[in-house]
């Protein structure tokens, strides 16, 4: 049987591994577990950032969602309705409701609200288009406003020209695209 002979290192040896460890240890703290330790306090903060918002967010109350109908019967009064809503706002906002096509039908058989389409042009100045803009979002009903495009009018003589001609340059030619929602009716 043979014994296990001790490891034996020389007094020279053993005084190299008595430093280089020491310092194979620091520089492992120093490049592996100061930078980890910095990302942890990093994520530390952004976890406390983040928790103070959430906190914000949960004791602001919520929005009233206010009495306007999301949708109405569609019953055959509907769209002129709608057309003298467009009338009003526009007046309001001194707007000169140029043109409307109504009735681009969307969503046919998806439950019992189907989405209405209508586009208007509607000649203005730019505060006037905004504020046609703002009182069709404060409207009495829900009107979703699809597309909306602003561009200068086209000068008479061009295709397309209207009618009433305008010498202020700042009127615009405001073409708007409403979604409005109906429900179908019980009749």
């Amino acid at each position: 049987m043979t014994t296990m002979q001790p490891l034996t290192i020389s007094p020279e040896n053993q005084q190299r591994l008595a430093i280089a460890v020491p310092i194979v240890a620091l520089l492992l703290s120093l490049f592996v577990v100061y930078p980890t330790w910095g990302r942890y306090t990093t994520l530390l903060e952004t976890v406390k950032k983040d928790q103070s918002e959430l906190a914000e967010l949960r004791a602001t109350p919520i929005p009233d969602v206010g009495k306007v109908p999301p949708a109405v019967p569609d019953v055959p009064s509907e769209a002129p309705v709608f057309l003298g809503d467009i009338r009003i706002l526009s007046s309001l906002s001194h707007c000169h409701l140029v043109n409307f096509e109504n009735g681009r039908l969307y969503k046919k058989d998806e439950g019992s609200v189907r989405a209405i389409r209508a586009r208007i042009d509607i000649d203005a100045r730019y505060n006037e288009i905004r504020s046609f803009l703002l009182n069709l979002a404060n409207a009495p009903r829900l009107y979703v406003v699809t597309e909306c495009t602003v561009a200068s009018k086209i000068k008479a003589g061009q295709p397309g020209a209207t009618t009433t001609t305008y010498e202020d340059p700042s009127v615009l030619r405001a073409t708007i695209e409403i979604e409005r929602y109906v429900t179908k009716s019980a009749l």
